[in-house]
Formats: C-alpha cells, structure tokens, sequence
C-alpha cells in the first residue's frame, strides 16, 4: 500500500503525466489519507497509553499541515482554464475539446440527449471572468421573458440570459465566475447544471435537442 502511495505521489506531482493518469493518482492519495485519519481520530482515546500518545503525535502534525496547506492554498493557488475543465472530462459522458476562445464540453445526459457548453475566458473592464454557458436558440420577438426571469429562481449554479453569438441575439443558461476564484469541483457543477437546465428549457421551448 505505501508503495502504491508513493507511487502516485510521484505521478501527481508530476505535471508532464496525463491528466487521467493524476486524476487517478489523486483519488488514490485522497482515499489513502481519507482511511488513515478515519483510522487515527477513531482511535484517538485507545486504552493503551503508548498507542494514544502515537496517534495523538501523528494527529497534531496532521492538523497543523492541513491548516498550513489550507491556508497557502486559499491564498496561492489559481486553476488554468485548462485545469478546469479538464476536471469535467469524463469518456462517454464529458468530452472536452479545445474551441477558439476556451473549451467546449459535450455532454451526454441521462435522457440520451446531448448539450453543449462552453467554458471561456471572457476579459472584463476591471478582471477577467470565466464564462460557463449553453445556448438554447436564437431569440425571437415572442420569448416568454417574464416565464424564464422566474425560472431563474430555481437554478443554483446557473441562470437564463440573452447573449449575442454570430451577430444574432440567443437565449442561453450561463454561470460566471471570477477568473483564479473558481476550484475545479465548482467547475464541474457548474457545467452540469448549466447543461441540465439549458436542455429542460430547450425543451420547453422548442422541443429540440440543439448540440451546438
């Protein structure tokens, strides 16, 4: 077991291995460290003195790296664009591609229909921004507005608006965060949900399934 630790150790830190290479080192090392302090904090009152005073060694310099790690992180660390998205690929279900601009993530839901999103980078007039969004259809004259302004109030990592794409107004489900105050697992939610509700309003709308 602690060679296979290492291990991937050393493939994580490694940033020229492939991203499903450290995907998986990851999840090792995450259940690795998820099982021992489980083991540790459940043991740590252990009748035998020379056991307790172990685990409450390992215990203290636990908590002391973690809020050493936590608080580095908070202040240091910044995904790519890249980085991001690369954390909602998933083969068969999330494919990431590289598009002008950002990535495209084609989603395939439990429905059997497919939604598209796109991940940008989009430069502000202070900071930049990062764009998660779906476009649903081109918008006409009679789009229910009201009906989607009160839908937005059941969406938690999303909302409906009208964006402007290849000089034509469309009705889309976007999410916007900060640019370097976005983790991956917000990523990854973010792309579903848009994905999930961008397809429930097509289908409200149009009843088509549009995949671009």
């Amino acid at each position: 077991m602690l060679e296979q630790i290492k291990k991937a150790v050393e493939v994580l830190n490694n940033s020229s291995s492939g991203w499903a290479s450290r995907r998986e080192a990851a999840d090792v090392l995450g259940e690795a460290a998820r099982l021992a302090l489980v083991a540790l904090y459940k043991n740590r009152t252990d009748k035998d003195v020379d056991v307790r005073n172990a685990i409450e060694k390992r215990c203290k310099q636990l908590e002391e790296l973690l809020g050493s790690v936590v608080s580095s992180s908070a202040s240091q660390e910044r995904y790519t664009l890249q980085d991001l998205v690369g954390f909602c690929q998933k083969p068969g279900v999330a494919e990431v591609q590289q598009v002008e601009g950002g990535y495209c993530v084609d989603l395939q839901l439990d429905s059997g229909r497919h939604q598209t999103v796109l991940v940008e980078s989009i430069q502000g007039e202070k900071r930049s921004f990062i764009r998660v969004v779906s476009y649903c259809m081109p918008a006409a004259g009679d789009i229910p507005a009201l009906w989607m302004l009160k839908a937005n109030g059941r969406f938690a990592q999303a909302a409906i608006g009208i964006l402007e794409r290849e000089d034509r107004e469309w009705i889309a489900v976007m999410n916007t965060f900060l640019e370097g105050e976005v983790t991956p697992r917000e990523m990854k939610a973010a792309v579903k949900e848009v994905a999930f509700y961008a397809d429930w309003l097509e289908q409200k709308l149009s009843q088509k399934d549009h995949v671009s």
